[in-house]
């Protein structure tokens, strides 16, 4: 992903056991953060992140052959808020009937830009 770019990151989420996941009807929390890197582990100073909702303007949640597909697009803002280099990690929570899943973490790089800002 570049940074100041808008890019639509699309997860697509499924059950291990190939039964049927639909999160259509779920309170969904997709959450992006800068990953940490040795010496920055134990510090106080807050890495560049934020979540997005179900319901947030560029979110949009499709259940297709037994998944639910999340495609969410960043604004050029959000994504220059990335320092470059970084390893973005990316992971969905939600929330049904009381009950709480996470996926897997995941990652992608924020690449460089040679004009910063917003165009």
């Amino acid at each position: 992903m570049r940074r100041g770019t808008t890019p639509t990151i699309v997860l697509t989420i499924t059950n291990s056991d190939e039964s049927d996941c639909d999160l259509t009807e779920n309170d969904l929390y997709i959450t992006f953060k800068e990953k940490a890197n040795a010496r920055e582990k134990n510090s106080r100073t807050p890495l560049y992140g934020f979540t997005k909702r179900e319901t947030d303007d560029g979110v949009e949640v499709i259940h297709e052959n037994n998944s639910t597909i999340i495609k969410v697009t960043l604004t050029q803002k959000e994504t220059l808020g990335f320092s470059t280099g970084r390893t973005i990690q990316v992971q969905l929570r939600c929330k049904e009937l009381g009950v709480a899943q996470a996926t897997t973490i995941e990652g992608f790089k924020a690449e460089e830009i040679l004009l910063d800002g917003e165009i």
